[in-house]
């Protein structure tokens, strides 16, 4: 899924002073109302005097207040009452924009039916990051290793990618409710009808509680390979190693008879063929 780097812009560019003036207002009135109407804090840079700086710690707020000011300067009509219309214009642009990104990202995946509203906290993802990687690629990314394990399993491969692409979710709002984002994960899930497999893999991916499936095991592995590779624009001098636990077949009557911990650096996982293939490579004795 294509994720520009704009989502991430917290600036806008003032072409001109003149611009800026009116985008400031007599006596502040118009940059108070963008402030009051996005819920956000809007300062010019000292030493970039043009460039508006977008502060708040909600990444969809931001998202409305960057379209509605690069709006506003397109139409060069800046006046209180188009203020409020592009606001209210850029508020539901990025609605539709979560809806139709959580509606992709469910389709993409041949998980099945999920709520509407539960789509659009996948589709906020879109605008949340964590150490440098954007969290609704690294959602996507960590379900399609959960499918890949899965199926080389002979797990539950929907049931598996659920839980990979759910296990974040957390994150996008942890930053309106109070808790971790694993424990507001699990109550979403929870709330919204989950299979109470995906609830637990949510629930125990960083450790907090015990996994009661393999397919919790294949989340938290998914999520410390794709969690440790370095992200795009960020500097990593030397391959990361991360230890991890993975759940093998054998040809016992046992469906899963051991668990193998390995060390491995994860940069080489590149991609799905890769991880496949260092899944079907015999285990060492």
């Amino acid at each position: 899924m294509d994720l520009p780097r704009e989502h991430a812009e917290h600036t806008v560019l003032v072409p001109t002073n003149d611009t800026k003036t009116k985008l400031v207002g007599r006596d502040g009135q118009h940059i108070r109302l963008l402030e009051s109407l996005t819920g956000t804090d809007l300062v010019f840079d000292t030493e970039q005097p043009n460039v508006l700086i977008i502060s708040t710690h909600d990444p969809v707020r931001r998202e409305t207040a960057r379209i509605a000011i690069e709006s506003l300067l397109a139409s060069r009509k800046i006046t209180a009452a188009n203020i409020e219309k592009q606001v209210l214009t850029a508020e539901n642009d990025v609605l539709k924009d979560l809806r139709q990104t959580g509606e992709k990202a469910v389709s993409s995946l041949k998980i099945g039916f999920m709520h509407p509203d539960f789509m659009k906290l996948i589709g906020r993802l879109k605008f949340r990051t964590s150490y440098g990687q954007n969290m609704l690629s690294h959602s996507i990314e960590v379900a399609q290793m959960c499918g890949v394990m899965a199926s080389e399993l002979g797990e539950n491969v929907r049931l598996a990618k659920r839980a990979g692409l759910l296990h974040d979710i957390g994150k996008s709002i942890d930053h309106e409710i109070e808790g971790t984002h694993v424990e507001i994960g699990a109550a979403l899930a929870k709330a919204y009808g989950e299979d109470p497999v995906v609830i637990n893999a949510i629930a125990a991916h960083h450790g907090d509680v015990e996994g009661t499936s393999p397919i919790a095991t294949l989340v938290a592995t998914a999520d410390s390979v794709s969690g440790s590779r370095p992200a795009p624009g960020v500097n990593q001098s030397k391959s990361t190693s991360t230890d991890f636990i993975v759940w093998r077949k054998s040809q016992t009557t046992t469906p899963v008879s051991r668990i193998v911990t390995l060390s491995k650096p994860v940069v080489k996982f590149e991609s799905w063929f890769s991880l496949k293939c260092w899944m079907t490579m015999p285990a060492p004795n």
